[in-house]
């Protein structure tokens, strides 16, 4: 599965791209120079493709495992828990600042 090969790390660079645009908003927020709206506006769309991606990644990754090439599935797993864990960071990063003021 060539596909995989090309695929299997967007899912991390849609997430460290998610954490930038987060802390970025939070900075924005912070100087008042844009609203909460606006912040959600500008994750939205990396959320959404980053999703997208994540899930189209576990699933070839779960193939992968079935057709017994370790390496590929766990590098897949590996991008996705990646993804999760860079989005709960963004996701944390601008609730706490909205919650705080």
């Amino acid at each position: 599965m060539a596909i995989f090969n090309k695929i299997v790390w967007s899912p991390l660079v849609f997430g460290v791209l998610l954490l930038a645009i987060s802390v970025l908003d939070v900075w924005l927020f912070d100087r008042q120079k844009i609203t909460p709206q606006q912040m959600l506006t500008n994750e939205l769309l990396v959320f959404v493709f980053g999703l997208i991606l994540t899930i189209i990644v576990l699933v070839l990754s779960l193939v992968m495992a079935f057709k017994k090439r370790w390496r590929q599935s766990v590098l897949g797993l590996l991008s996705v828990l990646a993804y999760l864990v860079l989005f709960l960071t963004s996701a944390h990063n601008g609730v706490a600042l909205l919650y705080a003021t």
